[in-house]
């Protein structure tokens, strides 16, 4: 496992051989992700400070709108919540996750307003085949110099979330904040139920516990400040799960897990630790857990707290194997369905 830090929130690679499992994978449940639609986006690159958890501010380099974007999504669709008082600042990180359909011509139109002795930047996006206007000729692809555009064209092919980031000194560029996402949604949108097996009721209860606006506080650096490590595989890992009726599974690349914990003085409070379905019982919630311990310890956290359903076994045995010992009990924590919680917590001085 490698970590990465990078701004509030820890990322660590999935490096995994093949894996045995003896779970089954669930269908996959109704989503909408935040973000800003076009299919014109006119987006600048520009360096800022980025306000961290524990108070301090990094220079950073990122992308943000150009003025008002077209739109905001998720809007009305079904099993989606609009977003109110949604904004696009000029500059963030990551960047504005680009929101297109199936078959659109995009247009994104980028202005270089980087420091000077920046030069110049662009933008890929790989997996389509893109043209390349103004600007002048780089690497990989048109770049804009300081304080000129380029512009950038393409067709959304096949539906999917894909990557877009800078295509000039990527080991520079990309590490300072130059990257983001976009999200092709099919021109057909899937119809009938896409929950099976009970996980919409289960969606709905764990969105009555932890909220949308719960997660992006956590990656906001917003108070109350929070401490964030994520699971990521990316496009270089390789990994195979093979299941016990001999079927396999290859994960797509993307976050598989993460754990969030809200500072409260001098100590921790676990909020949520979770871990993608098919990826259980391999032991990444040991690697999370293990690794907050870790940090918290060197950083100085006198102890962790934490509540967890009195029926939730696995949850409890992965806690006490870390050291957590329980301190109590809150009646009637827990809601649909109603349960007590259990109190535990570690202690480091």
């Amino acid at each position: 496992m490698k970590p990465i830090m990078k701004y509030a929130v820890s990322k660590t690679r999935l490096l995994l051989p093949l894996m045995v499992a003896v779970a089954s994978l669930g269908a996959t449940a109704h989503a909408a992700a935040p973000g800003i639609t076009g299919p014109t986006f006119n987006l600048t690159a520009q360096p800022a400070y980025m306000t961290q958890p524990d108070g301090q501010a990094v220079y950073s380099w990122g992308y943000g709108c150009n003025g008002a974007p077209s739109g905001f999504a998720p809007g009305t669709a079904p099993n989606t919540k609009a977003i109110t008082g949604e904004t696009c600042p000029g500059m963030q990180v990551p960047g504005p996750t680009l929101i297109v359909t199936e078959g659109q011509a995009v247009t994104v139109n980028l202005t270089n307003n980087l420091p000077a002795a920046a030069g110049d930047t662009s933008i890929l996006f790989p997996g389509f085949k893109v043209t390349a206007t103004g600007g002048v000729p780089g690497l990989l692809t048109q770049e804009a110099a300081p304080g000129s555009t380029v512009t950038y064209t393409f067709t959304a092919t096949s539906p999917g979330t894909r990557a877009y980031y800078s295509g000039t000194q990527g080991d520079l560029q990309v590490e300072m904040g130059l990257y983001g996402a976009i999200i092709v949604l099919p021109a057909t949108p899937v119809q009938g139920t896409a929950c099976t097996n009970d996980l919409q009721d289960k969606n709905n209860t764990a969105r009555g516990h932890w909220t949308e606006n719960d997660y992006r506080a956590a990656i906001a650096g917003t108070e109350p400040k929070r401490r964030t490590d994520v699971l990521e595989l990316d496009d270089t890992d390789s990994m195979l799960v093979q299941f016990a009726d001999e079927s396999r599974f290859a994960p797509e690349p993307g976050i598989q897990g993460f754990v969030v914990a809200r500072e409260v003085g001098d100590d921790l409070e676990i909020e949520n630790v979770v871990i993608a379905q098919g990826l259980r019982r391999f032991g990444l919630g040991s690697l999370l857990l293990e690794r907050l311990l870790n940090d918290s310890k060197n950083q100085g956290v006198r102890r962790i707290l934490l509540e967890v359903r009195e029926s939730n076994e696995a949850a409890i045995r992965l806690y006490r194997n870390d050291g957590f010992v329980t301190t109590g009990k809150r009646k009637s924590y827990y809601r649909d369905p109603d349960e007590d919680a259990l109190m535990l917590e570690i202690k480091f001085v």
